[in-house]
């Protein structure tokens, strides 16, 4: 990859990170088969227990926090590994059908998930289409996310980006620059509430004065 040409860095950067790391960063492929979690190993590459199978609370915790989708199944199958897998076959099918809709850039101009439509038109649109087609509706509408920090955090995905490591440069790099813009709108949202407390202040000091006096008080902050 040519650092110089900043177009195909970009370009490729986001291929690997849709591709390679599973980040929605480019519209979504459609739907395919689906491919169970990676279960978490231990230093020998050997697969961990099941927490939910062997009743570790420390590490139920730890999985439904750091991999929500393997804690899921993880649990599904402590509970009940037929109804799981009957679960797990149902999800599939489903999946199969929604590949199977036609989805162009004119059936994206209609998605109500994605043109700001209103409740009452998504109503008619859930009452009246394919559970297939609704699916498929919501999978296309869903927004750039990328496994920060917060309901995001991911670290699963954030693992596959460590392991190339122009990726990895780039996205710390990215995760470098969100805190400065966080931290700088932080301390310019701050200066702004001062400011308007300080107004609010001086506007209620001129309600409780004399009347001759309010009107001056309002003058000199720009009411009147």
């Amino acid at each position: 990859m040519d650092e110089k040409e900043p177009g195909k860095l970009f370009e490729e950067a986001l291929e690997k990170f849709a591709d390679e790391c599973g980040v929605n960063v480019l519209q979504p492929k459609p739907p395919s088969e689906l491919k169970p979690p990676e279960m978490w190993k231990d230093l020998w590459n050997r697969d961990l227990p099941n927490p939910f199978a062997t009743g570790d609370l420390q590490g139920q915790t730890l999985v439904t926090k750091r991999d929500p989708e393997l804690a899921k199944w993880l649990k599904a199958y402590a509970e009940s590994p037929y109804a799981a897998r009957c679960e797990w076959a149902d999800q599939q099918a489903a999946l199969l059908k929604q590949k199977a809709v036609s989805y162009d850039a004119d059936t994206h101009a209609a998605n109500p998930y994605v043109n700001n439509a209103d409740e009452t038109t998504k109503g008619q649109f859930h009452k009246n289409a394919p559970p297939e087609v609704i699916a498929r509706a919501k999978w296309e509408s869903r927004p750039i996310e990328f496994p920060g920090a917060g309901k995001h955090f991911d670290l699963t995905k954030q693992s596959k980006i460590s392991t190339n490591p122009k990726l990895s440069v780039l996205w710390d790099s990215m995760v470098e620059r969100e805190r400065e813009y966080v931290a700088s709108e932080k301390v310019t949202l701050r200066q702004q509430r001062l400011e308007a407390e300080k107004r609010l202040q001086a506007l209620e000091a001129a309600d409780a004065a004399p009347q001759p006096a309010r009107i001056a008080a309002r003058a000199r902050i720009g009411v009147e």
